[in-house]
């Protein structure tokens, strides 16, 4: 998916490989996350394996409101770009607890 920058570090590098069942809309992924250090020599790598499905940005903010949450930011991309519909390769939500 590429490489991110951390401040203080030379970054990460996220990779994923999944599948998507169109009939339930349940995602199975498989995230690496390869951390580099200052010199761009890998310090660390974890992987994960998550499922989950696919809801739209509105339902999303209603389902946190239920759990007692505030949107506190909306950003498309790891770098912290603003979400864009149209272009953002993520929708990344930092939350507050009301």
């Amino acid at each position: 998916m590429g490489r991110f920058p951390i401040a203080g570090n030379q970054g990460f590098e996220l990779w994923a490989t999944g599948s998507l069942d169109p009939s339930t809309g349940l995602a199975q992924l498989k995230q690496e996350f390869l951390m580099f250090d200052k010199s761009g020599r890998l310090a660390d790598h974890h992987q994960q394996y998550v499922r989950f499905a696919l809801i739209t940005e509105a339902r999303f903010r209603d389902l946190c409101g239920v759990c007692g949450f505030d949107v506190a930011q909306v950003v498309g991309d790891y770098d912290g770009s603003p979400y864009d519909p149209d272009t953002s390769p993520f929708l990344i939500f930092t939350m507050r607890k009301t």
